[in-house]
């Protein structure tokens, strides 16, 4: 030994070998005295050697210790030093070493292990490593020293010490090292998982980047990389494997202390690589630390009480987390204390997403019960054990922190609709009773915070409720109340009774604080009625009254006294204020349902009302009749915010009459709802125009792309969204009125012919010319952008989306518009002289970048209908159309007077930019790509103008020369890619035995279109896009190109090189095709 410690002092590099042979010479000598040691074959030695301590040395002790301070780290040392320290498998605890020795050497592994966290890249391991041990100037100046694959291959050699000698060093379990040390070997696999993704990340960079110049650099840099990193994964490996193979006893047989210092230290690592790391994506981080606390929670396997204690040292509150809602003991009791104005920086925004990311994931990997409330997953474990029955939630429950979740309402790959509130809501319908009351708990939080915010009513559209309508919500606990009530109430019908009674009789409790009402519930309040409302009816519809349905049906009842009582005052001594907030409550319990497609349109009330509730209403609307026909001067010219909610509230209000009471209606009331209906919409026309004005002016007068692009965001931002909400609640009092004309009910004769009087007749006529033109301006508008950029057009594109509701409404007027409406609104267009015409407009919303599918499906319908059929397929020039657009000659009479080579067919630009589109293109597009389905419509534009000409014209001549000289027959081949068939079927029978699923909806369509010569149903149907509506749009076009171009399919199919497909594509035509094609030859005969 003491020739081997002086080799080790003096060493030379031609000398190493010869230590590794001392060392291994060490070696067997010790592995000798272990095993006569442990077989017992030294007790006759007594005092000279037959117990450990007999063979320890302060020469033994140096040599172990000497092997940390020097490279190379050999096998040959670690054998030696496994030697000297034992401890291979649980049961070997023959230690050679003094226990200072172990101590000091357990505390050099340890070092190793961590210095290659104060060489990574990340920021973050530097935290840990402090946690793990405590910096010294002189052991950071060692790791200095040394180069990183050094430090790497000490670690190495380190942990080949640990692993051959664990049960040794686990003998110093309550010393605090011993943690720190299994801790570290979490942490640096976790550093490498993290290491190997930025990699990934890099490359993926890298691909997309433009790298010549410099090149070599990077393959340099590339290469060092990749050593680092294989060195680095080497050990991980190794690492990892160790780890799994560790008995799940070895965890659970740690010392307390020992292990609860681990999981402190491993929670502690979690948060820092979440809140430090900046090099990574947010996403990529937060999944990466899910994962990790999985695998290890797997690997570890902690009980229940364990596993709670690391949750809540994993989601304690820090500096970046939480920001709205804090945990607040009191009475032992876990509550949450509301944070009203939190200082947010956009470091702390980023920081708390990523941490809520990675509970959110969390919470999707290991359950809401396990993660938030602190029940088992496991059903091994009772409810009655872990849950305090006196409480209303378990004892670990972590309330508070689904409360943030849902107050921080979005992340990166996630938000509290998408992800969060279905794993709340899964939880609930399959837990016991007790804990579901989280409900409770939150419901009461979210509304004390909700109490402290402002959002108005009356700007929620609460006629649309749905997951977009409350995101526009936003104020944050509001937001969170409607959504967690709108969850449970309407989306999973899964609220107790008992618990919505006893939440609505704290709401009532709050509205008052002694005689005075208390304004911030009251401002609340409409909020949960419109999501609590429906549900209530609908008990009450099927005969379920209970103490609850009675207690809101009472309720309404005192509400409507109230806010008439609000209006019968003079109006010059009417409290604004309060007549908005309990107009505003009464509205909210009074829901209407808008239903159906753009052709089916109907406005549905959601409750029945009593004869009283009917009564009050109607003597409410009245009452507000007097107040504005009084108050209308003074109204118009203050303009303040009030007198605007005032307003609105009142086309809100004149909607819900006409849908509740209409029956009660007398000749006045309809005037006023007339006149009402008509100037908002005519206020919604004079607004978008405005808009089209000025987007035709910016785009004339662009200096370039980018500085148009934000002067028509300045454009769409400036939009009045008051008028068009204004707009939304006239048109839908209009679509029940239209509703109510062509109802056939003698019981209320007089009131339906006060309706369809000359008064409504004459408005209603110019009203739909209004919305026509208001459509029409719209696309325009479009079409003007996107004569500058896709970009421009985008921008116009998703000021539509913002006001979705209202463009479907508009949408539904005007599918029913007579050629007349439609031909006076064209030439007011025409007149206007704007860039773009009419014709581009309708197709700007066909082949919209952001298609809204009731636009699209109007737009294709009126391009084929009178008078736009005319000039929507080709240019106004081509084959003479430059005529009026109010005749209606036929097409032929002006291409006879033209000369034979002046007779061309000019496709419009945007239907020949889809139908010539290289098929070879079309066939590498994802099947359900915006390009394709363009294509896909486009054709079904061309075939469906193909079947409105007259069948021996020169015009329908040019347009089948067109088809068959400039466009490929293969775009079959596309078609074909959306109508599987099953190849060499020869033994089949049964038609429908032959088809896949999405091969019988496309057979059915094809029939349908031989059948009535029109692809409008295809086109209905095909929102939202996906297979089955892709395959059916293809099954129509194969039917219509059988029925118009027979010669353009056969020329395809003759081609076809494939006999199998070929004989599925005939017995498809010959089964589904054939047939009615031959009926309607029979017939003409």
């Amino acid at each position: 030994m003491k020739y081997t410690r002086a080799k080790q002092k003096h060493p030379v590099d031609n000398k190493i070998s010869h230590v590794d042979d001392q060392f291994e010479l060490l070696t067997l000598i010790l592995q000798k005295v272990r095993r006569r040691i442990a077989g017992g074959k030294l007790r006759n030695l007594q005092k000279n050697g037959s117990l450990p301590e007999h063979w320890r040395h302060d020469l033994l002790n140096s040599a172990a210790e000497s092997v940390f301070c020097d490279l190379p780290a050999t096998d040959s040392r670690v054998h030696f030093v496994c030697a000297a320290l034992g401890g291979s498998d649980q049961d070997d605890r023959i230690c050679f070493l003094s226990a200072e020795t172990v101590h000091r050497m357990l505390r050099s592994i340890l070092k190793w292990l961590a210095s290659v966290l104060m060489v990574s890249t990340f920021e973050w391991t530097r935290f840990v490593h402090v946690l793990l041990l405590p910096s010294k100037a002189e052991h950071l100046k060692v790791i200095e020293t040394h180069s990183l694959s050094a430090n790497i291959e000490m670690a190495h050699f380190a942990f080949m010490v640990l692993e051959g000698s664990l049960f040794a060093l686990r003998m110093l379990e309550e010393d605090s090292l011993f943690p720190c040390t299994l801790a570290a070997l979490f942490v640096i696999e976790w550093e490498c998982t993290m290491a190997l993704t930025l990699d990934e990340e890099h490359d993926l960079r890298s691909y997309k980047e433009d790298i010549d110049v410099g090149s070599s650099v990077c393959n340099s840099s590339d290469k060092h990389l990749d050593e680092k990193m294989h060195l680095k994964a080497k050990l991980t490996e190794s690492i990892h494997t160790f780890c799994q193979g560790l008995s799940p006893s070895f965890w659970s047989d740690l010392h307390p202390c020992t292990l609860n210092r681990l999981l402190i230290i491993l929670a502690q690592s979690i948060r820092c690589a979440l809140f430090q790391t900046v090099n990574l994506p947010i996403e990529s981080t937060s999944v990466l630390c899910s994962e990790w606390v999985v695998d290890m929670l797997k690997l570890i396997r902690l009980d229940h009480l364990k596993l709670q204690k690391f949750f809540d040292l994993l989601l304690s509150e820090g500096e970046y987390w939480p920001l709205w809602v804090k945990p607040s003991l009191q009475n032992g009791n876990a509550l949450m204390k509301i944070q009203f104005e939190p200082v947010i920086t956009d470091e702390t925004e980023m920081k708390h997403r990523r941490f809520v990311a990675f509970v959110d994931k969390l919470v999707l990997d290991l359950g809401f019960g396990e993660v938030i409330l602190g029940v088992p997953g496991n059903p091994c474990y009772t409810t009655s054990q872990l849950i305090d029955t006196t409480s209303t939630l378990p004892s670990f429950s972590r309330a508070w922190v689904a409360a943030e979740i849902l107050c921080t309402w979005k992340w990166t790959q996630g938000s509290a609709f998408s992800t969060f509130l279905p794993s709340l809501i899964q939880h609930v319908k399959m837990e016991s009773c007790a804990e579901v009351s989280i409900l409770f708990v939150l419901l009461d939080t979210l509304l004390e915070g909700a109490f402290h915010e402002c959002s108005k009513w009356v700007l929620f559209n609460a006629w649309h409720i749905s997951d977009n309508e409350i995101d526009k919500i936003h104020d944050r606990f509001l937001r969170a109340l409607v959504a967690l009530l709108f969850s449970i109430n309407n989306k999973d019908c899964i609220w107790r009774e008992s618990d919505a009674l006893a939440f609505f009789e704290k709401l009532l409790n709050k509205l008052f604080i002694g005689s005075t009402v208390n304004r911030k519930c009251l401002k609340t309040l409409p909020f949960v009625m419109s999501t609590i409302i429906k549900p209530v009816s609908g008990k009450l519809k099927m005969n379920e009254a209970s103490t609850y349905t009675d207690l809101v049906a009472k309720s309404i009842l005192n509400w409507l006294d109230v806010a008439i009582s609000c209006l019968s005052s003079s109006p010059r001594e009417v409290v604004q204020q309060d007549a908005v907030d309990w107009m505003e409550v009464v509205l909210s319990c009074f829901p209407l349902n808008i239903t159906g497609g753009a052709q089916k349109l109907e406005v549905k009330i959601e409750r029945e009302i009593s004869n009283t509730e009917r009564s009050l209403m109607l003597t409410l609307f009245q009452k507000y009749q007097i107040f504005c026909t009084s108050a209308a001067p003074s109204l118009s010219t203050s303009g303040t915010m009030l007198s605007t909610m005032i307003d609105l509230l009142g086309v809100k209000l004149t909607a819900v009459t006409v849908g509740y009471c209409w029956t009660e209606l007398q000749e006045n009331d309809l005037h006023f709802v007339f006149h009402t209906v008509q100037k908002w919409i005519e206020s919604a026309v004079l607004l978008v125009e405005e808009m089209t004005d000025a987007i035709n002016d910016t785009v004339i007068n662009q200096e370039s792309s980018k500085d148009t692009s934000e002067k028509l965001k300045l454009v769409v931002s400036a939009i009045d969204e008051l008028t068009l909400s204004f707009s939304e609640s006239a048109l839908v009092t209009l679509c029940h009125l239209n509703h109510l004309v062509h109802l056939q009910e003698t019981g209320n004769f007089r009131i339906l012919q006060l309706i369809r009087s000359g008064e409504y007749a004459e408005g209603n006529k110019k009203m739909m010319e209004s919305m026509l033109r208001l459509f029409l301006a719209s696309g325009v508008s479009e079409a003007i952008a996107k004569s500058c950029c896709e970009e421009a057009s985008s921008i116009i594109a998703s000021s539509r989306i913002a006001h979705m509701h209202f463009w479907e409404l508009v949408a539904s007027f005007i599918m029913h518009s007579s050629p007349q409406t439609r031909a006076s609104a064209l030439e007011s267009m025409e007149l206007w002289g704007l860039m773009k015409g009419s014709v581009s407009g309708l197709y700007s919303i066909l082949f919209s970048s952001q298609p809204i599918s009731h636009l699209q499906f109007v737009a294709y319908s009126l391009l084929l209908s009178e008078p736009l059929c005319q000039i929507s397929l080709v240019k106004e020039c081509s084959l003479g159309l430059n005529r009026s657009l109010t005749q209606e000659s036929d097409m032929e009479q002006s291409v006879e007077l033209m000369p034979d080579s002046e007779k061309t067919l000019d496709l419009r630009e945007e239907l020949s930019a889809l139908i010539e589109m290289p098929t070879s293109e079309l066939l590498q597009t994802d099947l359900l790509a915006r390009d394709r389905v363009n294509a896909f419509i486009a054709w079904s534009l061309l075939l469906s103008h193909l079947q409105l000409l007259p069948p021996a014209s020169i015009a329908r001549e040019k347009v089948l020369q067109y088809i068959q000289d400039k466009i490929s027959p293969c775009m079959l081949d596309c078609i074909f890619q959306h109508i599987p068939l099953r190849t060499a079927a020869a033994c089949g029978k049964k038609k429908d035995a032959e088809l896949m699923p999405e091969a019988e909806v496309a057979a059915i369509a094809s029939k349908n279109a031989i059948i009535t010569s029109s692809l409008l149903p295809c086109m209905e149907s095909l929102s939202p896009i996906g297979t089955w509506q892709m395959a059916s749009l293809a099954g129509g076009l194969y039917g219509m190109m059988i029925r118009l171009l027979p010669s353009y399919v056969r020329g395809w199919f003759t081609s076809l090189r494939d006999r199998s497909l070929s004989y599925s594509i005939e017995s498809f035509t010959r089964a589904w095709c054939s047939p009615p094609l031959l009926l309607d030859e029979f017939c003409q005969v």
